[in-house]
């Protein structure tokens, strides 16, 4: 999974046009969180809750797929689900990466792309979720406001 998690964020980079090495470099020493669940079919599914609306305050999360489904996205206001398949991955962005700065690289920093967001560490946003905020869409925008009253 740490070769699986390297590897994806290599791809990002170069997505990104910084370079395969600039998320492996940030991540490769880092020691890692890893969660496994499984969730057997429901038999009462309208009976069934699941864990809500929530962001993922994490760097990324990679899902292995079956027949049960679950995961979904919200674009433009629009919930879609995650479509099967059980020969692939999914792989979520989250919200941050753990114990370093988080800053958008520089080379994609200008004028027409400014900053949205302060530099801040995982702690700090662990901090304001865990204690002051439920982690959903409007986050990070809040986190920042939060963020800036503390620094002042």
């Amino acid at each position: 999974m740490s070769n699986l998690s390297l590897d994806t964020v290599e791809v990002l980079g170069m997505s990104l046009g910084v370079g395969c090495n600039y998320f492996r470099d940030f991540f490769e020493d880092n020691e890692s969180l890893m969660r496994l669940n499984y969730y057997p079919r429901c038999q009462k599914p309208d009976l069934a809750l699941g864990t809500g609306p929530h962001n993922d305050p994490i760097s990324i999360a990679i899902f292995h797929e079956d027949y049960v489904g679950g995961p979904q996205v919200l674009v433009d206001g629009q919930w879609y689900c995650i479509t099967l398949n059980p020969d692939a991955f999914v792989v979520n962005i989250g919200d941050t990466f753990m114990d370093k700065v988080v800053k958008p690289p520089e080379v994609l920093v200008n004028q027409e792309n400014p900053r949205k967001y302060p530099d801040f560490t995982w702690p700090r946003l662990l901090e304001f979720t865990q204690l002051h905020y439920r982690v959903h869409n409007g986050t990070l925008d809040a986190f920042t406001g939060w963020l800036q009253e503390k620094n002042n």
